[in-house]
């Protein structure tokens, strides 16, 4: 079982998309809302909190010439987006004079992109149940404010990925090259 972890409160930025639809049917149906958060700064700590103890080691290195830390990732890859959803998640929104807090939420679509100097920018989707107050949400769209995440369990496995057979998807040898419409075997085929 996966722990449940929390970020302290943070400043971010609400993302400009906000939307309100219903799941389920008939008397069963739930108001739900999505939006994204923007810009979460995290230290060595919180990355460790999410990544597992030492991700923050592994993930800078010492800059050449400088003692300041930089990604350690190389040129061609700049984040890390986490597939899993953290499910039963509490999330606690700084609206100005107004402080919202959503539970049963889903914190999902995570983004991590380590920085030089060793804080991580993170951003990521939220999907909560529909409260009193979230019309402000939406007042208060492309704009700074304070979130925090306190993360709820983590699936185990992820549905998309089936488990096969420990010889199934394996290329058979013996089978002879398929024959291309005019009868002849493929290109470079013998």
């Amino acid at each position: 079982m996966a722990k449940k972890f929390k970020l302290s409160e943070k400043p971010c930025q609400l993302g400009k998309q906000f939307s309100s639809n219903g799941e389920g049917e008939g008397e069963q149906r739930e108001d739900l809302i999505k939006f994204a958060l923007e810009g979460l700064m995290l230290s060595s700590k919180e990355l460790d909190k999410i990544l597992g103890e030492g991700a923050h080691e592994r993930l800078f290195r010492k800059g050449k010439g400088s003692d300041a830390l930089e990604p350690a990732l190389g040129d061609d890859i700049n984040e890390l987006k986490l597939v899993h959803r953290y499910v039963d998640s509490t999330v606690t929104l700084s609206l100005g004079e107004e402080t919202l807090t959503l539970v049963k939420a889903k914190i999902m679509g995570v983004v991590l992109q380590p920085q030089i100097g060793g804080m991580t920018w993170m951003a990521c989707s939220i999907e909560a149940p529909a409260v009193t107050g979230v019309d402000s949400i939406r007042t208060h769209s492309s704009l700074k404010i304070a979130a925090q995440l306190a993360f709820g369990q983590k699936p185990e496995l992820d549905k998309r990925q089936k488990s096969l057979a420990l010889n199934e998807g394996e290329d058979d040898a013996d089978e002879p090259p398929k024959a291309h419409g005019n009868g002849r075997p493929a290109a470079g085929a013998h």
